[in-house]
């Protein structure tokens, strides 16, 4: 799997890349994608030996139509909380706006992805098995929440603190009005990293048009947030818009989660307020740092020096104050990278 996944990557670089210097513009992105797809899906047919045959059973059909159309639900929900921000910005404020919109959106959310995909991988399976065992499930989703948030809230809060020097240092100065929507996203980016971890759980116990309920919930706010700043669009407005609908969307699905497993808002808070107490305080720190007592040096050297100041922050302020939420994840790190460990 690591092989193909890998050469798809590799020959979805070389496409894009050739295709772009040939002068295709922006079509060489999309070509260099579906070069990627096609590689990873007759790469796997390939490795696995699976020869897929046409094939139609009524009965499979039927007893997969509910769940299915459930998961298609979901998912086309999903695609237009996704892109409704996009769509607003192109239409009302113009191309380039959208340009500069699609950075600050890209970056939190690409690196609360990278973590929280890892979680949905784990829990959608753990709670197919034990979907009968109500306790066991709220085991499993308390250890995975409480990872999520130990590594998804500094490192976008974090990315908060630092947001001008990484839109500098990666766009240059002349990206510098994504600086603060990339903030609000930063923090919305937290909210969405709990939401997402939670989202397993639903289809895992047969329950998938929970979220389609959930998606809507969000996509309501989401459009009466952008409604408000229509007059008046703003990419700040905008931001905040999308981080109004990630607050209504977890609200709505930890409602259900109590419903489902009985684990209401207040376990969740237990769960995760440390983290959030010790990444927020980081981040403000980092802030303040930053603008009162580092001096001028270049943006590289201060963004290295940001961000080891706040890892020893986040580190020294778990320990010291919440010490038994800490010590778990850290013993978990230790294990990982020691030798002989499984």
């Amino acid at each position: 799997m690591a092989i193909v996944n890998i050469s798809g990557s590799v020959m979805h670089g070389v496409v894009a890349i050739s295709l772009a210097i040939a002068g295709f513009g922006a079509l060489a992105v999309v070509v260099g994608h579906i070069v990627r797809s096609a590689v990873i899906l007759f790469g796997s047919l390939l490795a696995s030996g699976v020869r897929p045959r046409l094939e139609f059973e009524i009965g499979v059909v039927r007893d997969e139509t509910s769940f299915s159309l459930g998961v298609l639900g979901a998912d086309v929900v999903s695609y237009a909380n996704k892109n409704a921000d996009y769509w607003f910005v192109g239409n009302r404020l113009g191309t380039a706006q959208l340009g500069i919109y699609y950075v600050a959106y890209l970056i939190p959310s690409l690196l609360r992805w990278r973590i929280t995909i890892i979680a949905q991988d784990v829990l959608y399976p753990v709670v197919s098995k034990i979907r009968s065992d109500t306790p066991r499930i709220v085991s499993a989703y308390v250890r995975v929440v409480r990872l999520a948030a130990f590594l998804v809230f500094p490192t976008v809060l974090g990315l908060a603190a630092v947001a001008d020097l990484v839109i500098e240092i990666g766009f240059g100065r002349g990206w510098s009005s994504a600086v603060e929507p990339l903030r609000v996203i930063a923090v919305a980016a937290a909210v969405l990293s709990i939401s997402a971890t939670a989202h397993p759980i639903f289809p895992a116990l047969g329950r998938p048009a929970v979220l389609i309920r959930t998606g809507l919930v969000s996509l309501v706010a989401l459009v009466a947030g952008l409604s408000m700043s229509y007059e008046h669009g703003s990419l700040v407005g905008v931001a905040w818009a999308v981080f109004a609908a990630s607050v209504a969307g977890l609200f709505y699905l930890q409602a259900h989660l109590k419903r489902l497993i009985g684990f209401p808002i207040r376990s969740l808070i237990r769960s995760i307020g440390p983290y959030l107490a010790s990444a927020a305080s980081m981040s403000v720190l980092v802030f303040l740092v930053r603008r009162y007592l580092i001096w001028d040096t270049t943006p590289i050297l201060e963004a290295a020096l940001a961000v080891f100041l706040g890892v020893t922050l986040y580190v020294s302020i778990g320990r010291l104050g919440f010490w038994s939420a800490f010590k778990p994840q850290f013993a978990s790190i230790k294990d990982l990278f020691s030798k002989g460990s499984p």
